[in-house]
């Protein structure tokens, strides 16, 4: 994925994580939500710092 791509794929779990939280969704679910969007983060993050160098 192209850093456009995971920045989009970002805000979209930044905003399912939202309304699951407002909504009173599971603590697993906003658990697993959470995750995902970590793991994108940092894959955002390294392909930063890969540009850098």
């Amino acid at each position: 994925m192209t850093i456009e791509e995971l920045l989009l794929k970002i805000n979209g779990l930044r905003q399912e994580l939202l309304r699951a939280v407002v909504g009173g969704v599971a603590d697993d679910e906003v658990i697993k939500l959470s995750q995902e969007l970590n793991v994108y983060i940092v894959e955002v993050q390294r392909k930063l710092v890969e540009r850098e160098s």
